[in-house]
């Protein structure tokens, strides 16, 4: 419990440096533009993982923010953005990050940088991402 307690704190504490930092996003989309597209590979088996229990309210609290994250894809997709959140990657290539893989294959894309930041604060708060 402590330990998920100091990951939440650090996530949040990463959020507001970064909002209070300049603009959201800045500098994000051009990163972004300047960087090729990220394959898919298979998940290293290092990568963090969800019991059935964090699973669960994983895809319940991410279908909140976009019905179509009810699926393992979804769950794959955060195992990889908790690799690069637990990698220490900066918050403007963590959106990125998150807003490609969660975008990818799906109907409904993902919004903009507030968007991203929830789904980041879902994962970050979840508890398997430790």
């Amino acid at each position: 419990m402590t330990k998920r307690i100091a990951t939440i704190l650090a996530l949040l504490m990463l959020l507001l440096t970064a909002a209070c930092s300049g603009p959201a996003g800045a500098g994000a989309s051009s990163q972004a533009a300047s960087q090729p597209a990220s394959t898919v590979t298979a998940l290293p088996d290092t990568l963090p993982a969800p019991d059935a229990d964090e699973q669960k309210a994983l895809l319940a609290e991410l279908s909140g923010i976009n019905l179509e994250f009810t699926d393992g894809k979804t769950v794959e997709d955060a195992r990889r953005v908790c690799g690069s959140l637990l990698g220490g990657v900066p918050l403007d290539r963590l959106l990125v990050t998150v807003t490609d893989l969660f975008s990818s294959g799906r109907e409904t894309p993902v919004a903009d940088d507030e968007e991203a930041r929830r789904i980041l604060l879902v994962i970050g708060a979840n508890g398997f991402c430790r």
